[in-house]
């Protein structure tokens, strides 16, 4: 069994399938994201993962467990206030070889959705899987590499750092934290040479577009246009605001990204069934792991193989 945590709408499901595996569990507090989810054909439970006792859910039978606990605490993007708590937690991170601090902690908190983000150590600690692997904002960098140390004395070998999306074929500039650890020797998570770009994944956008953020007339009064990328360019990072990006081709009126045209960036399929409002829609695509960021990741703490297929 493979255990997905905050599994959200399928990206580490998607990358899971492009390793031809299919045998995950993924666990989900939101209810779009678990229809989304659903639909593609992946399964889901909707819970708060903090309220579960790891036990009840994978018992002795766990081969892997996947995480990106939410982000919006530690994101830059955001107020950040969870960055205040990142001392708090990584004091606490010791604690979980011995016990369960979270009630200590919850009390301390800035932001309580921080304390999400320790929620794979114990599911981890508790479960032994054979592999794991989490994902989150590059603030979370330090934390992880604390996290790595209890899990290091726990016998696994670990992995930590700072992974350009872009650098595993995905047609965006998007840095993520990623922890990656195995009963056994990790292999080395490679660099693509070939660099994949807006107009390999959308090649019916004119050469020369560009892909825009939008900003209201007062904003640009003050700090004119924001600048975008050209086809020949990865795109900014998908996030739930590429709702609004425009594409500018000369000649033509501008228009807004299509989530399907959004969907192709962020590697899933153009067809994913994405539920609920455009808005909806935008904001699990941009809270999802790339599928081939998370295929390439997986593939190398020995879940699978990666095919050719997938990364063409």
């Amino acid at each position: 069994m493979i255990i997905d945590l905050f599994a959200g709408p399928g990206g580490w499901s998607t990358g899971l399938n492009m390793i031809g595996r299919a045998e995950t569990v993924g666990i989900e507090w939101d209810k779009a994201a678990c229809d989304t989810a659903r639909a593609a054909g992946h399964e889901r439970m909707q819970a708060d993962i903090a309220e579960l006792d790891p036990f009840t859910i994978g018992g002795t039978d766990v081969e892997g467990i996947i995480a990106s606990p939410p982000c919006q605490g530690f994101s830059p993007a955001g107020k950040g206030r969870g960055r205040e708590d990142s001392a708090r937690l990584i004091a606490a991170v010791g604690d979980f070889a011995h016990g369960d601090p979270r009630a200590t902690l919850h009390a301390t908190m800035t932001d309580d959705r921080s304390l999400l983000a320790l929620e794979p150590l114990r599911w981890v600690l508790d479960l032994e899987p054979e592999w794991t692997t989490w994902e989150q904002v590059p603030a979370v960098l330090p934390l992880w590499e604390a996290c790595a140390e209890v899990l290091r004395a726990d016998g696994y070998d670990v992995w930590t750092g700072l992974v350009q999306a872009e650098t595993l074929g995905v047609p965006q500039t998007r840095k993520r934290a990623i922890l990656r650890a195995r009963r056994g020797v990790l292999e080395p998570l490679p660099d693509r040479a070939a660099r994949v770009t807006i107009g390999d994944v959308l090649p019916h956008w004119p050469a020369g577009s560009e892909l825009r953020h939008l900003r209201g007339a007062g904003m640009i009064a003050r700090y004119g246009p924001r600048r975008g990328r050209t086809t020949d360019q990865q795109s900014m990072t998908v996030t739930s605001k590429a709702r609004s990006w425009e594409l500018l081709t000369h000649g033509l009126p501008a228009r807004q990204i299509s989530i399907a045209e959004a969907s192709l960036l962020q590697t899933f399929p153009a067809n994913y069934p994405w539920t609920g409002s455009r808005s909806a829609q935008f904001r699990q695509l941009g809270d999802a792991v790339p599928p081939l960021m998370a295929a390439h990741i997986l593939a190398s703490v020995g879940a699978g193989e990666l095919s050719l297929e997938a990364v063409a």
